[in-house]
């Protein structure tokens, strides 16, 4: 009797973890990310002279205030004599803020002239717990190098 009850526990454990393993899983946010924060997303070494990296539920945005509007505003750290530009591209809940030219040391960056929500101008965002993802682009001029890039998120008071 006692082993067939192990058995079943064994089991039932072996079931639980394997369920919580599951690539089928939505995964949870490490980083809890509050208004004056920012999230830092480590590029590794530029290769390609141009690619992609995704970061899905990179964060948690959490926003204590009944109303408050934001910001998004990007710093760059390059190692070596990397020369590269950057864009961003980052879904807030169901919102998505672009961000051309977020980080560029090259001598240029062109970008479509149009005023954007949230990198351009503060956009309203309501209390609440939101997910973030962030799609980072890039295009290499020259050299090698990595590239760091860090997202703050800016406050500012709704009127």
């Amino acid at each position: 009797m006692y082993r067939k009850i192990m058995l079943v526990l064994v089991a039932a454990l072996l079931v639980v973890v394997l369920v919580l393993m599951s690539p089928f899983r939505i995964p949870e946010a490490e980083t809890i990310v509050q208004p004056g924060e920012a999230i830092t997303l480590d590029l590794g070494s530029i290769v390609e002279d141009k690619g992609c990296k995704e970061y899905p539920g990179i964060a948690d945005l959490v926003i204590a205030k009944e109303k408050t509007k934001i910001m998004l505003k990007a710093e760059g750290e390059v190692t070596g004599d990397l020369k590269v530009a950057a864009n961003a591209i980052v879904q807030i809940g169901n919102v998505t803020i672009l961000m051309p030219c977020a980080y560029y040391n090259i001598e240029s960056c062109v970008r479509i002239m149009m005023i954007i929500p949230g990198y351009d101008e503060p956009l309203e965002i309501s209390k609440g717990t939101y997910p973030v993802s962030v799609k980072i682009c890039w295009l290499k001029e020259s050299g090698n190098g990595t590239l760091k890039l860090k997202l703050k998120v800016i406050e500012q008071e709704s009127s």
